[in-house]
């Protein structure tokens, strides 16, 4: 099997067992879900605040109580766990098998405005090496440039 993932365009489809989705639409609901466990609400008494995971991270620490250091800005990265299932390319023929993980990077800047950023990028590794597609007009462009005749 080859190693190679690479990143999934929105218009591409995937089937996971019987079950077809939209890139697009997998990389929605995954955001969702990272927003909702990274973003939380708490009460005090009738008030309810929001409040992000990396928040209690980017706070003062003090070094024997005389140096303040203060964390500005946090980062996370994950890759999940690898799936088979089959990815169809707009224009393509035919369903590939593969393998299927999704890379989250999450980034909160607590420098004036607190702000989380999460990133979603899904990526596929094909079951076959995909060939890579050239004609003979192609080559002969290539020659051509290269002032390499036959």
């Amino acid at each position: 099997m080859n190693n190679t993932f690479y990143k999934l365009s929105d218009d591409c489809m995937l089937m996971y067992e019987k079950n077809i989705f939209i890139v697009e639409k997998i990389k929605e609901h995954l955001l969702k879900g990272l927003n909702q466990k990274m973003l939380f609400s708490y009460s005090e008494g009738q008030r309810t605040f929001g409040r992000c995971l990396f928040h209690d991270l980017n706070s003062e620490y003090n070094i024997e109580n005389k140096v303040p250091l203060k964390i500005n800005q946090s980062s996370w990265n994950t890759i999940s766990e690898q799936i088979d299932c089959q990815l169809l390319k707009l224009g393509a023929a035919s369903w590939k098998s593969g393998k299927l993980r999704f890379k989250a990077i999450a980034n909160y800047n607590n420098l004036s405005e607190p702000q989380l950023t999460i990133e979603i990028e899904l990526e596929f590794c094909p079951d076959e090496p995909e060939l890579l597609e050239t004609s003979d007009s192609s080559l002969d462009e290539l020659r051509k440039q290269l002032q390499i005749h036959k």
